[in-house]
């Protein structure tokens, strides 16, 4: 009697993008095998310029439809790309000057994109949030203090108030700023001199920001 041989490994399938194609969107159910994974073209870039697209943050609305916020490195400003009936479609949020890069990506309840950036020309700290009513980007400036802002990491409240943590390159601390309709208000959480990198917000039940990050030979 033969014994019964193994099956071959299945191969997995390889797909071949243009160059000068972003983003790379896995759509796939979490039980899914390599080979049920479908990659899908967000933005399809001028491959003349060398365009490239960087600091990806993506995020789920209710409904499933996924959303992106990133930097295009040719034209250095930021934008922000969603997904409805099969189509992407790819909107500008912020092209005043060298703007996008750490970028993070949140949805309000209602499914209003909100992102906090780094504003690599003046060194500070930006957010926008997209108005329902101008059908327009309302780009703000939260933190205006020297050579700040990069590593953000963006969290909504229940009411859709944003909680942004960053690292303070001058003074090497961790920062989270906040704005619950007052204006914006500036923490500064950690001061161990060299902290405050990659950082990661999170919002409890009630509320509260939690703060992962690294810096000063710990994390925290």
């Amino acid at each position: 009697m033969h014994s019964k041989q193994p099956d071959p490994p299945r191969r997995r399938r390889s797909h071949l993008l243009p160059r000068a194609a972003f983003c790379a969107v896995l759509l796939g159910s979490s039980s899914a095998l390599a080979e049920d994974w479908t990659l899908e073209l967000v933005d399809v870039l001028n491959n003349n310029l060398g365009t490239t697209a960087q600091w990806t943050s993506l995020a789920m609305e209710a409904r499933g439809r996924p959303r992106i916020s990133y930097h295009e490195s040719t034209f250095t400003r930021l934008k922000y790309a969603s997904r409805a009936a099969g189509t992407w479609t790819v909107e500008i949020v912020d092209d005043s000057a060298s703007v996008g890069e750490y970028n993070s990506l949140a949805l309000d309840a209602n499914g209003t994109p909100h992102i906090s950036y780094y504003d690599n020309s003046f060194n500070r700290l930006k957010y926008a949030v997209y108005d329902t009513l101008s059908s327009t980007w309302d780009v703000q400036i939260v933190d205006e203090s020297t050579s700040v802002g990069k590593f953000t990491s963006l969290a909504l409240d229940a009411s859709g108030h944003p909680f942004i943590s960053y690292h303070d390159d001058l003074n090497g601390d961790l920062k989270v700023a906040s704005n619950t309709g007052g204006g914006w208000v500036i923490e500064t959480v950690g001061t161990a001199g060299n902290t405050g990198f990659y950082t990661s917000i999170a919002l409890d039940a009630s509320g509260n920001p939690r703060v992962s990050y690294s810096g000063a030979g710990t994390s925290s």
